[in-house]
């Protein structure tokens, strides 16, 4: 009896314990199989995800608070046709994290997703033809990469995707690629969006424009930093150039040290400019084409050898008060106005701007160009006259004969 016992109660803790074997056993040739396939893709690359089931060999579930993770991976594609990572047609969260791309015609691609569902996030990106391309993806973030030597094209693309946050990213070092004319890479590029916040990004030594943004609206561009463009001396160049942007807002950059213009605005209206340093360009600061109800306030213009700001005969009606023009060309006047009714000063408080050789001999600041323009309440201090040397020679030796003459006459009367 005693033995039938002890036979069923090691039958009973058997079927008991079978279930934990077994599901032990399946989740460690799963967790085997996750590593096999992560080593399979550090030696032949390519992630494309196009429905939402494949993301099932990734953690994560999906969702807001636990979405699925690409991480940790290492991509080097062997030729340039297909991306890294690809990612279409999907309506869960995810996020690509801390891998390096190298090679391939994109790093990271993405198209048509579900809004607000993707994070691209301290990845390294380098050698793709595009860095980085979003298109159809509103709400997507784009923060903290660093996207070097990429070429020809792009390193962050946007097309038709509204609302995204493009931030504290880096791009640049495109030393030691090999320049050709026909090439047109731009570190970034906006077009047909949105909505679309840039904050917080570097861009250096990358060839052409830094930021470009096309038939967008309501973008915001804030604190990035531009400087030493690998650009040739060309006008359709620009550290932050703008086609057919509207409503949009561009505060507190830094772009110097370029061959060409620091920001370029065609075909633009109704944006705020302010609190921008421009500086160090070979061309103009700001290079304004057919573009009207423009806000240009707060801004510092220093040390460029042309014009500082140049309104061609198609603006009309812009804005400019409280900025700050310094030692900008040779001599004669900072800006030049080919433009109509554009205001040189603030109609509130009656405030215009400073500029570094406004003179005492009028009480206006008088803007080159054919529209006949003054800033009528110049900011600051006005510098006194300056004199020839022979003017201050004739003008010392009037004032000190007669001091001489009095100091003589006094002399002998003591006698």
């Amino acid at each position: 009896m005693n033995r039938k016992l002890t036979k069923i109660s090691l039958i009973v803790m058997i079927l008991l314990l079978c279930p934990l074997f077994f599901s032990k056993t399946e989740n460690s040739t799963l967790a085997m199989n996750q590593e096999d396939f992560k080593h399979s893709l550090n030696a032949d690359p390519a992630i494309v995800i196009d429905e939402d089931s494949d993301f099932s060999i990734f953690p994560g579930y999906g969702n807001e608070t636990h979405p699925y993770v690409i991480e940790g991976y290492d991509i080097s594609q062997p030729d340039f046709v297909n991306p890294g990572i690809s990612v279409t047609g999907t309506t869960m969260h995810f996020i690509i994290q801390n891998n390096i791309f190298e090679n391939g015609l994109y790093g990271i691609y993405i198209e048509d997703i579900a809004p607000e569902t993707a994070t691209i996030y301290n990845n390294t990106l380098s050698h793709t033809y595009t860095g980085i391309y979003l298109k159809e993806a509103n709400g997507t973030v784009v923060d903290d990469n660093i996207i070097d030597r990429i070429y020809p094209y792009n390193g962050i693309e946007l097309f038709q995707s509204h609302h995204c946050n493009i931030t504290n990213n880096y791009l640049g070092q495109v030393s030691g690629v090999m320049y050709y004319a026909g090439w047109t890479f731009k570190p970034i590029t906006i077009t047909s969006c949105t909505g679309v916040n840039i904050i917080g990004n570097e861009i250096n030594q990358c060839i052409r424009s830094g930021i470009i943004i096309m038939s967008s609206s309501e973008i915001l561009v804030q604190d990035n930093y531009i400087h030493d463009l690998v650009t040739s001396y060309m006008t359709s160049y620009a550290g932050i150039d703008l086609n057919y942007v509207d409503d949009s807002e561009f505060y507190n950059n830094t772009v110097d040290w370029l061959q060409t213009n620091l920001i370029r605005v065609v075909s633009c209206n109704r944006n705020s400019f302010k609190n921008n340093t421009l500086t160090g360009s070979l061309d103009y600061g700001m290079n304004i084409q057919k573009s009207s109800y423009n806000n240009i306030t707060w801004n510092l213009f220093l040390d460029l050898p042309n014009f500082a700001i140049l309104f061609w005969d198609t603006s009309h009606d812009n804005i400019i008060h409280h900025n700050n023009f310094t030692d900008n060309r040779d001599a004669g006047s900072q800006a030049k106005d080919y433009g109509s009714n554009n205001v040189w000063y603030d109609v509130t408080t009656n405030e215009g701007n400073w500029w570094s050789n406004w003179y005492c001999d009028t009480t206006y600041y008088s803007i080159a160009g054919t529209a006949g323009s003054v800033d009528p309440y110049p900011l600051g201090d006005c510098l006194p006259p300056i004199f020839p040397e022979f003017s201050f020679g004739i003008s010392l030796l009037i004032v000190s004969v007669p001091i001489v003459c009095a100091i003589v006459i006094f002399l002998k009367k003591r006698k």
